[in-house]
């Protein structure tokens, strides 16, 4: 092993440099299928903040260079991909209720919101 690296760091690195590129992967399989709908470019939004979030995880555990604001930055924009997909699947899944419509437009403005306040520097 390096100087300075522990069995965790190497663990670390491997399993989130393969998470990286295998949603990368993932969302290169759905960019060539994509039909131009929303919820799948949802969906390939949420699989390449996810592989950017494993990729800069894979650095830390690399390098141990990356900022904590930066790791909070790209967690919270990967959290906020897989929540506007999860809430369009459950718009089509709404149909015309008019209630669930309006639960699920507050709730993506609510997670939209938390993202930005979590975003701004402390």
């Amino acid at each position: 092993m390096e100087e300075g690296r522990s069995a965790l760091d190497i663990f670390a690195l491997v399993g989130y440099g393969a998470s990286g590129a295998l949603f990368l992967l993932l969302s290169l399989v759905l960019l060539t299928g994509w039909r131009g709908r929303l919820q799948g470019g949802l969906l390939v939004a949420a699989t390449l903040t996810t592989a950017l979030w494993a990729a800069i995880l894979a650095a830390q555990a690399a390098w141990h260079r990356v900022p904590v604001e930066g790791l909070w930055a790209v967690e919270a924009l990967r959290d906020l991909a897989w929540i506007l997909f999860l809430v369009r699947l459950l718009r089509l899944q709404a149909g015309a209720d008019a209630r669930r419509g309006r639960v699920l437009r507050w709730t993506r403005l609510g997670a939209v919101a938390l993202t930005l306040l979590l975003l701004l520097p402390w």
